[in-house]
């Protein structure tokens, strides 16, 4: 994992963030950031089309990665079947992102706080993890 390293440069200037809007990932979930590029660039070597990674940002707790073919036009058929098997496998790759700490990455255990049941990584309890709070005052 490249923690050291300015990992937003990087993929700015890798080719399958050509078209990216933009690049917002929290540094907890750089590794499965880094497992999605080389799952694409290996999926792009073994098919006739060229994917590219259009946004990547955190929504409702997880990360999320979207992705599009370089041309459209030849998205029918069997490409089609294939370009959604890729984005199935994409998005079980960002779905580990439910279980991880979005500060450090390590793994979230499930704990009670407040009278909730919540999912927090140990070290970082006490941080914001994604969970909200709500409670209810009576007036």
């Amino acid at each position: 994992m490249r923690k050291d390293l300015d990992w937003l440069r990087v993929y700015r200037q890798h080719p399958l963030f050509e078209k990216c809007v933009s690049v917002n990932c929290h540094k907890g979930w750089i590794s499965l950031l880094e497992e999605t590029v080389k799952y694409i660039e290996y999926s792009n070597r073994r098919t006739d089309f060229d994917l590219l990674i259009t946004q990547v940002k955190p929504k409702f707790g997880l990360l999320v990665i979207y992705i599009e073919p370089q041309d459209h036009t030849n998205l029918r058929g069997k490409h089609l079947h294939e370009f959604t098997e890729i984005c199935n496998q994409v998005e079980n790759i960002t779905n580990k992102s439910s279980k991880m700490c979005k500060i450090c990455g390590d793994k979230l255990v499930t704990t009670v706080d407040d009278l909730q049941i919540v999912n927090r990584c140990l070290e970082h309890f006490h941080e914001r993890q994604g969970n909200f709070r709500v409670r209810r005052i009576k007036i």
